[in-house]
């Protein structure tokens, strides 16, 4: 797909990133998904980085515009990022950069999460100061609301992204050492205050999850940051799984495998927990 054939003039990836506006605009959210998820397990195969890139830039093209669009409003009006249609819009353009990320190959999302980073990260603290306002005035109740479950709904893509993007990338000691530097720790200091300080029913448990892929991909590079998240994450997630053994069966879950990863990678971070 991503070399000449017999009988074209050009790569058959070429031609879909040329016709992509017209395929997708015919397409439900899913099957866009599903169709970026195609075209970049084709990018998968090109071994040049350098093409990968600009084809991966010309496959991004049209959640990029879309992005820029939302970001340079909430620039304006902040409120923009709160209105139901806003959130839509958001988780919809998290979601296609998730299918990308999982399907492009080892190191081939670099300049993507480059571009959206930030910007994600600066959502996502809005998002939480949005609920934390939210539930102060409503009470847990609160939490149920539709309104957070659809901000919740973006925290979660997010974190989704990030998860799949150390995954995906982290496969050896350069770009571990790329991943640790250059996102994890704006990262982490978005993502562990918010945990610690967030009503119990608020905390998203795919943070759980992202810590515990980061200790397992990133091994030794990540220890001196360990005692930091568990001592952001340990005590008041112990607090929540201890009360019976019903409630906040993923946080269960991911606690205990990031737990493991602490063990397997990090052991003597363990001795540092209060």
């Amino acid at each position: 797909f991503v070399v000449i054939q017999t009988g074209e003039v050009r790569p058959f990836v070429e031609e879909l990133l040329e016709e992509l506006p017209r395929i997708v605009s015919d397409l439900e959210t899913h099957q866009v998904h599903t169709f970026y998820e195609a075209v970049a397990s084709m990018l998968a195969a090109e071994n040049d980085a350098g093409r990968k890139e600009v084809l991966l830039g010309r496959l991004m093209n049209l959640p990029n515009e879309a992005w820029k669009s939302i970001m340079s409003q909430a620039s304006q009006d902040v409120n923009i990022l709160y209105d139901s249609r806003g959130i839509k819009e958001i988780v919809k353009i998290i979601r296609t950069n998730v299918k990308v990320c999982k399907a492009v190959g080892p190191n081939g999302f670099n300049s993507q999460m480059g571009y959206i980073f930030q910007d994600m990260l600066n959502v996502y603290a809005a998002y939480t100061q949005r609920i934390g306002q939210l539930v102060e005035q409503g009470g847990e109740i609160a939490v149920k609301t539709s309104e957070v479950r659809s901000l919740r709904s973006a925290k979660k893509e997010s974190l989704r992204l990030m998860d799949a993007f150390v995954e995906h990338t982290a496969g050896d000691d350069s770009s571990r050492q790329f991943v640790f530097t250059h996102f994890l720790p704006k990262l982490l200091e978005t993502i562990l205050s918010d945990y610690q300080n967030t009503t119990p029913t608020a905390k998203e448990a795919e943070v759980l999850s992202l810590l515990a892929t980061s200790i397992n991909k990133l091994k030794n590079i990540i220890a001196p940051t360990v005692p930091a998240i568990l001592e952001a994450v340990f005590e008041c997630t112990l607090q929540m799984i201890t009360k019976n053994f019903e409630d906040f069966p993923e946080h269960r879950v991911n606690f205990f495998k990031l737990l493991q990863a602490v063990n397997d990678f990090c052991f003597e971070a363990l001795f540092g927990i209060p």
